[in-house]
Formats: C-alpha cells, structure tokens, sequence
C-alpha cells in the first residue's frame, strides 16, 4: 500500500509495552518468533525505555513454538499455577513411527495436552484428531484436550490436565 505509514514488528512490539499486559506481550512476541520475524535475542535487547520492564518480562516468557495466541496464553497459565514444563509441539514416534503432535508433551509422565480450536471443529479434522487419540491411548499416552470452552474458564481444562499428569506420577 503505497503512502501507508506502517512499523516494523520490534518497534511495534515494543510500543504495546505501554498498551498491552505481560501476557498478552508474550502472546505477540511468541507470534513474531514462530512467524521468524524477530529473533530472541532482538526481544531480549529492550532499550532503556519507560515501559522496558514489562517488555524484559515478557521476552523472558516468550517461546516461538506456541502455534496459537490461546496455546501461548495455555502454557503461561500452566506456569503460574506450576505445572511440570512441557515441550511445545511435540512429534509423538513410538516404535512404528510418527503418531501425532501434542502441543503441550510431558514425556515423563507419557501425558499431553492440546488446544483444539476452531480448526478441529471440521469433520475431517475431527476424525484425524479421534484416529490420532486412539494411537495415543494404544500406546500409553494419557491425552487431554482443551476446548475453547473450557479454556473459557482455565480452571476447568487445567484441572483435567493437572489430575492426568498426577494419575502419571507427577506430585504437583
């Protein structure tokens, strides 16, 4: 667009330091990351601003393997309530090879998480995902997914999360 005034994505970023909480800074910047359009270490390089103590906080949240702005607000929301780390978008290989990709992985206590938005409401992606839980389960995974629903009100999904990482032998 030609004559339209528009900013680069750190400057941006930085300028929502004064707009935007912690959390919803770190679901921008884990979308600039995953989109490779800022680096970690460009977040990490705040300069001496008015507002660079939020945004210092933030870019020491962000992680560019969250695939959605609700995975990223997921996962911050499991750390404040402690849960376990887990591995972002994860591939699943078992022993025949790949069965799926969780979003949220615990290799130790064989459990994952997923968000399924709005994508998973498709038929065939339903079926995908039925098929998917199956192979799981065949294998000794626990499986939990997060509807937007239930995300709604996290204490809803993360308590079945929380409850299938304690059946899995974590003590949180």
């Amino acid at each position: 667009y030609r004559g339209l005034p528009v900013t680069l994505p750190l400057p941006t970023w930085h300028a929502l330091g004064t707009l935007l909480p912690v959390k919803e800074l770190v679901v921008v910047a884990d979308h600039l990351l995953r989109r490779r359009m800022v680096t970690l270490e460009e977040l990490h390089r705040v300069p001496r601003m008015r507002h660079c103590r939020i945004l210092r906080q933030a870019a020491a949240l962000a992680d560019g393997r969250s695939k959605s702005p609700q995975e990223s607000r997921i996962r911050l929301e499991m750390r404040d309530r402690g849960f376990p780390t887990p591995e972002l978008n994860l591939d699943i290989i078992e022993e025949r090879g790949w069965i799926g990709n969780g979003d949220f992985v615990w290799r130790e206590y064989r459990t994952i998480a997923d968000y399924d938005g709005e994508v998973h409401r498709d038929e065939k992606q339903h079926t995908q995902d039925n098929q998917t839980r199956d192979l799981y389960a065949a294998y000794g995974w626990r499986h939990v997914p997060l509807t937007k629903r239930m995300v709604r009100n996290m204490d809803t999904g993360l308590e079945l999360v929380a409850r299938a990482l304690r059946d899995n032998g974590w003590s949180g």
